[in-house]
Protein backbone atom coordinates (compact mmCIF):
# COMPACT_ATOMS: atom_id res chain seq x y z
CA UNK A 1 0.00 0.00 0.00
CA UNK A 2 1.37 3.37 -0.92
CA UNK A 3 1.99 5.76 1.96
CA UNK A 4 -0.06 8.64 0.56
CA UNK A 5 -2.30 8.74 3.63
CA UNK A 6 -2.03 8.73 7.43
CA UNK A 7 -2.86 5.54 9.35
CA UNK A 8 -5.58 7.28 11.37
CA UNK A 9 -8.54 9.42 10.34
CA UNK A 10 -7.90 11.82 13.23
CA UNK A 11 -4.35 12.32 14.58
CA UNK A 12 -4.10 10.87 18.10
CA UNK A 13 -3.03 14.21 19.57
CA UNK A 14 -6.30 15.71 18.27
CA UNK A 15 -8.40 12.82 19.58
CA UNK A 16 -7.66 12.43 23.30
CA UNK A 17 -9.47 10.26 25.81
CA UNK A 18 -11.79 12.97 27.12
CA UNK A 19 -15.30 11.56 26.66
CA UNK A 20 -17.18 9.86 29.48
CA UNK A 21 -19.42 6.85 28.96
CA UNK A 22 -21.56 5.43 31.75
CA UNK A 23 -22.69 1.87 31.15
CA UNK A 24 -26.46 1.62 31.47
CA UNK A 25 -29.37 -0.57 30.47
CA UNK A 26 -31.06 0.54 27.27
CA UNK A 27 -34.04 -0.44 25.21
CA UNK A 28 -32.16 0.63 22.09
CA UNK A 29 -30.13 -1.57 19.77
CA UNK A 30 -31.99 -4.72 20.71
CA UNK A 31 -31.20 -7.93 18.89
CA UNK A 32 -34.15 -7.64 16.49
CA UNK A 33 -34.05 -3.88 15.86
CA UNK A 34 -32.43 -3.70 12.42
CA UNK A 35 -33.38 -0.04 11.90
CA UNK A 36 -31.63 1.21 15.04
CA UNK A 37 -28.49 -0.78 14.24
CA UNK A 38 -28.36 0.85 10.81
CA UNK A 39 -28.49 4.31 12.42
CA UNK A 40 -25.07 3.62 13.95
CA UNK A 41 -23.49 4.20 10.56
CA UNK A 42 -22.94 7.63 9.03
CA UNK A 43 -23.59 8.42 5.40
CA UNK A 44 -21.13 6.34 3.42
CA UNK A 45 -21.17 3.51 5.97
CA UNK A 46 -18.01 4.61 7.73
CA UNK A 47 -15.86 4.59 4.61
CA UNK A 48 -13.55 7.50 3.81
CA UNK A 49 -11.18 8.40 1.00
CA UNK A 50 -7.67 9.65 1.70
CA UNK A 51 -4.60 10.84 -0.12
CA UNK A 52 -4.11 12.23 -3.61
CA UNK A 53 -5.36 8.98 -5.16
CA UNK A 54 -8.54 9.07 -3.01
CA UNK A 55 -8.03 5.54 -1.75
CA UNK A 56 -10.99 4.02 0.09
CA UNK A 57 -10.70 2.98 3.73
CA UNK A 58 -13.14 1.99 6.43
CA UNK A 59 -12.70 3.61 9.84
CA UNK A 60 -11.99 0.85 12.40
CA UNK A 61 -14.75 2.02 14.76
CA UNK A 62 -17.33 1.45 12.03
CA UNK A 63 -15.78 -1.89 11.05
CA UNK A 64 -16.16 -2.95 14.69
CA UNK A 65 -19.81 -1.82 14.78
CA UNK A 66 -20.39 -3.61 11.47
CA UNK A 67 -19.00 -6.83 12.93
CA UNK A 68 -21.15 -6.54 16.04
CA UNK A 69 -24.14 -6.15 13.72
CA UNK A 70 -23.10 -9.24 11.71
CA UNK A 71 -22.83 -11.25 14.94
CA UNK A 72 -26.19 -9.89 16.16
CA UNK A 73 -27.91 -10.86 12.93
CA UNK A 74 -26.32 -14.32 12.92
CA UNK A 75 -27.60 -14.98 16.43
CA UNK A 76 -31.08 -13.61 15.73
CA UNK A 77 -31.35 -15.54 12.47
CA UNK A 78 -29.59 -18.61 13.94
CA UNK A 79 -27.32 -18.65 10.88
CA UNK A 80 -23.93 -18.77 12.57
CA UNK A 81 -23.62 -22.56 12.39
CA UNK A 82 -24.52 -23.83 8.92
CA UNK A 83 -24.98 -20.71 6.84
CA UNK A 84 -22.82 -19.57 3.96
CA UNK A 85 -22.20 -16.38 5.97
CA UNK A 86 -20.70 -18.32 8.89
CA UNK A 87 -17.21 -17.44 7.65
CA UNK A 88 -18.06 -13.74 7.93
CA UNK A 89 -19.48 -14.26 11.42
CA UNK A 90 -16.36 -16.13 12.54
CA UNK A 91 -14.16 -13.43 11.02
CA UNK A 92 -16.13 -10.76 12.90
CA UNK A 93 -15.85 -12.64 16.21
CA UNK A 94 -12.09 -12.82 15.69
CA UNK A 95 -11.88 -9.14 14.70
CA UNK A 96 -13.85 -7.94 17.77
CA UNK A 97 -11.66 -10.17 19.96
CA UNK A 98 -8.48 -8.63 18.55
CA UNK A 99 -9.80 -5.07 18.73
CA UNK A 100 -10.70 -5.61 22.40
CA UNK A 101 -7.09 -6.62 22.97
CA UNK A 102 -5.94 -3.58 21.01
CA UNK A 103 -8.01 -1.21 23.17
CA UNK A 104 -6.68 -2.94 26.32
CA UNK A 105 -8.97 -1.12 28.74
CA UNK A 106 -7.64 -1.53 32.26
CA UNK A 107 -10.79 -0.21 33.93
CA UNK A 108 -11.56 -2.37 36.97
CA UNK A 109 -15.06 -3.83 36.98
CA UNK A 110 -16.54 -5.10 40.26
CA UNK A 111 -17.34 -8.78 40.57
CA UNK A 112 -20.64 -10.05 41.92
CA UNK A 113 -21.83 -13.51 42.84
CA UNK A 114 -24.59 -14.98 40.68
CA UNK A 115 -26.48 -18.22 41.14
CA UNK A 116 -24.81 -19.43 37.95
CA UNK A 117 -21.33 -18.38 39.09
CA UNK A 118 -19.41 -15.13 39.09
CA UNK A 119 -20.49 -12.13 37.04
CA UNK A 120 -19.35 -8.58 36.54
CA UNK A 121 -21.45 -5.58 37.50
CA UNK A 122 -20.81 -2.84 34.94
CA UNK A 123 -24.08 -0.90 35.16
CA UNK A 124 -23.46 2.67 36.26
CA UNK A 125 -19.70 2.44 35.72
CA UNK A 126 -18.06 5.37 33.97
CA UNK A 127 -15.39 4.81 31.34
CA UNK A 128 -13.09 7.39 29.79
CA UNK A 129 -13.17 7.09 26.02
CA UNK A 130 -12.19 8.87 22.88
CA UNK A 131 -14.97 11.14 21.64
CA UNK A 132 -16.79 9.09 19.01
CA UNK A 133 -18.73 12.16 17.86
CA UNK A 134 -15.45 13.48 16.40
CA UNK A 135 -15.16 10.30 14.34
CA UNK A 136 -18.71 10.64 13.01
CA UNK A 137 -18.10 14.31 12.14
CA UNK A 138 -14.80 13.55 10.40
CA UNK A 139 -16.34 10.76 8.33
CA UNK A 140 -19.32 12.93 7.36
CA UNK A 141 -16.97 15.75 6.31
CA UNK A 142 -14.83 13.36 4.27
CA UNK A 143 -17.85 11.80 2.53
CA UNK A 144 -19.01 15.26 1.40
CA UNK A 145 -15.87 15.51 -0.73
CA UNK A 146 -16.46 12.31 -2.70
CA UNK A 147 -20.06 11.09 -2.37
Amino acid sequence: IKSDFPNSLIPHEEHPYNARLTIEETLHYGPTNDVEWLTLFPRGGGYVRRGPEHRAFRVAMFHQLYCLNVIRKAIVDATWINDEDSGLTESCFNYIHQMSLCASSTRLEPVKQLTSGIGVNVLGMEHTCRDWSLVYASVEENVKTWA
